[in-house]
C-alpha cells in the first residue's frame, strides 16, 4: 500500500482507465475498508501544492477502519499491530478520534515512532494535499513536516527530479506557515537548480515561475494549497 516519490511525481502521462474502488482488511478486527488504486485515475492536472488532480479525487484515500477508526496508511508489522490494539483502547487515542483523518495518520506515526523515511515523508505531503488547513493551523505539524522534507532532500541525489520536487513542495510550505525568508531563499536555490539540471521538466520550470509569483502574494486564492496550478 505504501507509495514511492516516483507515484508522486508522475507525469499525467498515464493512459484513463476507470477506477475501481478495492476493499482492504483492517488490521485490526478484520472489517472491510475501501481505497482506490489511484494509478487507475486519469491525471487532470496539478494543485499548487504539487498534488495531481484526477477524476478519482472523491474516492476514499485513505482507509479508516470502521470501528476503531484507525488510519490503514501502512503496513502494519505484527508487532505494530499489537501495540495498536492497545493504543486504540485508550484515552489519548479516543481524545483524537474527532482529528481530521490525515492528522489522525500523523498521531499513529507518532505513536509508532515512524518517521525519517520515505513513506513518513509521503505521508507529510498526503496530509498537505488532502488537509492542508489542518497543517498549517498547528505549528508542530509544520516544524514535522519541515523535518521530513529535509530528510528526504538528503537522501536523493543532488539535482534529480525528485530532490527539485522535494524543495519545491518544502519552500512552498515555508512560505505558506510565514517564513518567508527562508521560503524565498529555497526558492531561488531550487530554481538556479532545475533551470540547470535536465532531469527537470518544462512543468516543474514553470511551477517554480509561478510559486516565485505566489511568494509575493502567498494568501492569494490563486496561490492556496487547492488552487490549480495554472501558468502564467
Amino acid at each position: 500500500m505504501r507509495l514511492t516519490i516516483w507515484t508522486c511525481l508522475g507525469l499525467m502521462l498515464a493512459a484513463p482507465v476507470a477506477a475501481e474502488t478495492q476493499t482492504i482488511p483492517c488490521p485490526i478486527g478484520g472489517a472491510a475498508v475501501e481505497i482506490a488504486p489511484t494509478y487507475d485515475c486519469a491525471r487532470t492536472g496539478w494543485t499548487m501544492s504539487l498534488r495531481q488532480t484526477s477524476d478519482c479525487d472523491d474516492l476514499p484515500r485513505l482507509p479508516i477502519c470502521p470501528d476503531s477508526g484507525l488510519p490503514v496508511f501502512a503496513r502494519y508489522t505484527a508487532s505494530e499491530i499489537d501495540a495498536l490494539t492497545d493504543y486504540v483502547t485508550t484515552q489519548t487515542y479516543a481524545l483524537r478520534r474527532d482529528r481530521p483523518d490525515w492528522v489522525r495518520a500523523v498521531d499513529v506515526a507518532d505513536f509508532l515512532d515512524s518517521w525519517g523515511s520515505q513513506d513518513s515523508f509521503i505521508l507529510m505531503l498526503n496530509l498537505l494535499w488532502w488537509q492542508p488547513d489542518a497543517l498549517l493551523a498547528n505549528p508542530a505539524l509544520v516544524s514535522r513536516f519541515i523535518s521530513e522534507a529535509e530528510v528526504e532532500i538528503t537522501r536523493t541525489p543532488e539535482g534529480s527530479e525528485t530532490q527539485v520536487f522535494t524543495r519545491a513542495v518544502l519552500a512552498y510550505v515555508l512560505l505558506l506557515s510565514g517564513q518567508s525568508a527562508k521560503g524565498r531563499a529555497l526558492l531561488d536555490t531550487v530554481q538556479d537548480t532545475a533551470q540547470g539540471a535536465v532531469q527537470s521538466s518544462d512543468q516543474m520550470r514553470a511551477y517554480l515561475a509561478r510559486l516565485a509569483i505566489c511568494a509575493d502574494q502567498i494568501d492569494d486564492a490563486t496561490c492556496r494549497p487547492n488552487a490549480p496550478f495554472v501558468t502564467q
